[in-house]
């Protein structure tokens, strides 16, 4: 048993519950790894079967189409796991995996996954809950690319992350605000596209940009644009 991994283990969101015979049989074959800021973790394709758990910093799930554009599936930080996938069907991974900062991980074998999955019947619903989460997320964005303009994508992407502001509730806010290249891998799309439905966005004063955070100044108004399917529709007519 390794006690520093095990108390490592115990602090990640999907295992806070279990029982010590649990986690130790897990901790007995993890290894805990640590990875600077662009390094590749998984590879698509490759072999290893291996769960992947965040103890600390950030990872993002991509994939890159065939002229090479980034296409950003997920990403995990502290108290997150990934890599489950290809443990339970025990097939190549289905995409790359790369550290968006400084991280440490620890990595599982995937038998000991698997006898904690079939031991734990927590464990196993949650893994359960995990997949319809991914299910339900993939049929919106594939419905959102087989009927929505590139344009519009951006919009219901920006709308997906909008809340309300802590210190004024009646704006709403997308805090931190991502990177140009991060909604464009999400939505589908180009980065200069991007750049150019904020621009638009900001000169009809629907959004506005502060420091780090963009200001949603018309939800309403944004809400109507990305529910526009006239593809000769745009902000610059209204």
């Amino acid at each position: 048993m390794n006690q520093k991994i095990n108390l490592l283990l115990s602090k990640v969101n999907l295992l806070k519950n279990i029982n010590d015979d649990d986690l130790n049989n897990l901790s007995d074959s993890g290894a805990i790894l640590t990875y600077n800021l662009g390094e590749q973790i998984i590879d698509r394709n490759s072999d290893n079967k291996d769960v992947f758990f965040v103890i600390s910093g950030s990872v993002r799930v991509v994939n890159y189409s065939n002229s090479g554009r980034e296409i950003a599936f997920a990403k995990f930080s502290e108290g997150d796991f990934f890599g489950e996938i290809s443990a339970i069907d025990g097939k190549p991974r289905s995409a790359n995996v790369v550290a968006i900062e400084n991280c440490t991980l620890i990595s599982v074998k995937r038998d000991s996954f698997i006898n904690l999955l079939n031991s734990n019947s927590k464990i196993s619903f949650l893994i359960l809950k995990r997949f319809t989460d991914i299910i339900r997320i993939s049929d919106e964005r594939i419905m959102d690319l087989s009927t929505l303009r590139a344009v519009q994508r951006v919009y219901v992407e920006l709308l997906r992350r909008t809340d309300k502001d802590a210190a004024v509730p009646e704006l709403w806010v997308i805090r931190p605000m991502p990177s140009h290249s991060l909604i464009a891998s999400l939505a589908g799309t180009t980065r200069e596209t991007v750049a150019r439905v904020l621009s638009n966005l900001s000169d009809a004063k629907i959004v506005e940009k502060k420091s780090k955070a963009l200001y949603i100044r018309n939800k309403n108004r944004l809400e109507q644009l990305a529910e526009i399917t006239n593809s000769q529709s745009s902000i610059s007519k209204n």
